[in-house]
């Protein structure tokens, strides 16, 4: 049952994984201070769209596999 629901969980916790870094509570890849600040001005608003987003599709594809709306 679990293997039906892997690329809904794949994308659920990419977008928590997306929400983290892009409100702050994960840092930005890297290990140089000044280049994740950049990289953070650079995409932080995507990862905030993003993230989000990724986790409601995750939840809307999971329910409609569940409800039988998906084969």
């Amino acid at each position: 049952m679990i293997a039906a629901y892997i690329d809904q969980i794949i994308m659920f916790f990419a977008g928590i994984w997306a929400c983290g870094i892009g409100y702050g509570y994960l840092p930005p890849l890297g290990k140089d201070p000044l280049a994740q600040q950049q990289w953070f001005a650079r995409f932080g608003k995507m990862f905030r769209i993003i993230g989000p987003t990724l986790v409601v599709i995750a939840l809307v594809l999971a329910g409609a596999r569940y409800f039988g709306a998906m084969g």
